[in-house]
C-alpha cells in the first residue's frame, strides 16, 4: 500500500486543539494557559478546529470560544492536552486517509498519569476522526518526526535511544507506515525537554530541502547541541534558516523549560508562533512569515511552557481529505 504523510504546509480540513484541564501541568497557571488556547483557537478561523473537551469543560469551553462559529466540539475524558503526541496521525493511501494510532506511553513513562490519554484516539472514535482508524503497537510521538510530503523525515537519535528503540526498528516503521524514504537523524533536543528531544523543538521544514532550525548564541546552554544539529542538517545538503531563542526560561525552583519559537504551528492561512515577551519574539515571527509565506499570530507561553510544551505540542493537522 503507498502511503504519504503530507507536509504541514498542505492544505489542511481541520486542526485538532484539547482545552486544558490538567492543574498539575499548568501550576496556578491554568486559567492562562486556557486564554492561550482560545486565543490559538480563534487565530485559525475560518479553518475548522475540532476541539477535544472533558464533558466536565464544555459549558467552560464554550464560553470562552463564544462567537467562535468554526470550532466542533468532542466531549471526551482525557487528562491532557498534548494530542500531538496521542492523536491521529493521518495519512494519504491509494485507499483514502487513514489516521495512525501509535502507542502513547508519556515519553518513556516519566509521567503516570498521563498514560491514560492512549485510549483518547479509541473514545472519540472513527466517526469523530472522519477515517479508518489503524493501530499500531509502536510507540512514536507526532512531535518526533517532521516531514517535507516528499517522504524525507527528520527525527532525532535521542528520542529513540530513550525509547529504547534501535535506529533499524524506527526506520523500518517510519518507512512502512508513514511513506518515508529519506531518513536524516539529529543528534537531539534542547535542555529542558522532558520528550527527550522531539523533533519540533528544534528544526522544522518550511518547504522542501527548507528547514527552520534554531540556533543559540555561544555561552548559551543550549549553544553546543543545536550547532549540532545545525551541522547535520549542512552536511544533508539542507537550506538551513537560522530561527533565535528565546532568553531562557526557568520555573520558581530553576527548572529549566524549553522554551522555544520552533514549535510552531502552520495551518492554512496563519502560523501560530510561541511568543515570551521578549526580544526574540518579532524577530522570530519575520523569519517564520518569511519562510512560510503566511500571516503569524504571537501566541502568549508564558504560561503554556510550564506543561513544558508548546502549540505545536498542543495540536495536531488534519490534512485535506
Amino acid at each position: 500500500m503507498t502511503v504519504r504523510l503530507p507536509a504541514e504546509w498542505e492544505p489542511q480540513q481541520a486542526v485538532w486543539f484539547v482545552w486544558p484541564r490538567d492543574p498539575l501541568t499548568w501550576p496556578d497557571r491554568l486559567s492562562e494557559a486556557r486564554e492561550a488556547i482560545a486565543h490559538a483557537v480563534r487565530a485559525v478561523a475560518p479553518q475548522e478546529v475540532r476541539l477535544v473537551v472533558h464533558p466536565d469543560l464544555e459549558e467552560d469551553a464554550r464560553k470562552a470560544l463564544a462567537g467562535a462559529s468554526h470550532v466542533r466540539y468532542f466531549p471526551c475524558v482525557h487528562q491532557d492536552s498534548w494530542i500531538r503526541d496521542y492523536g491521529p496521525i493521518t495519512v494519504q493511501t491509494a485507499e483514502g486517509p487513514r489516521a495512525l494510532k501509535f502507542r502513547f506511553d508519556a515519553w518513556g513513562g516519566k509521567y503516570e498519569s498521563l498514560m491514560a490519554d492512549d485510549a483518547v484516539v479509541d473514545r472519540l472514535g472513527e466517526a469523530a476522526i472522519g477515517c479508518p482508524v489503524e493501530p499500531i503497537d509502536f510507540v512514536l510521538e507526532g512531535g518526533a518526526i517532521d516531514t517535507d510530503g516528499e517522504g524525507t523525515f527528520l527525527v532525532t537519535r535521542s528520542v529513540a535511544r530513550e525509547r529504547g528503540q534501535t535506529t533499524p526498528e524506527l526506520e523500518h516503521v517510519l518507512r512502512h507506515h508513514l511513506g518515508a524514504r529519506r531518513i536524516v537523524w539529529l543528534p537531539g533536543g534542547v535542555e529542558g525537554d522532558d520528550t527527550d528531544g522531539h523533533i519540533d523543538t528544534v528544526a522544522r521544514f518550511v518547504a522542501p530541502n527548507r528547514v527552520i532550525a534554531s540556533r543559540a548564541p555561544e555561552g548559551h546552554p543550549d549553544h553546543a547541541s543545536l550547532e549540532a544539529n545545525r551541522n547535520a542538517l549542512l552536511d544533508h545538503g539542507f537550506d538551513v534558516i537560522d530561527l533565535p531563542v528565546p532568553r531562557q526560561v526557568t520555573t520558581d525552583d530553576g527548572t529549566v523549560l524549553p522554551a522555544g519559537h520552533a514549535n510552531f504551528l502552520i495551518t492554512n492561512d496563519v502560523v501560530l508562533v510561541p511568543a515570551y515577551d521578549g526580544p526574540s519574539d518579532d524577530d522570530a515571527a519575520r523569519i517564520i512569515a518569511e519562510a512560510t509565506g503566511r500571516r503569524v499570530v504571537l501566541v502568549d507561553h508564558t504560561a503554556l511552557i510550564w506543561g513544558f510544551g508548546g502549540i505545536h505540542c498542543l495540536s495536531m493537522q488534519v490534512p485535506q481529505q
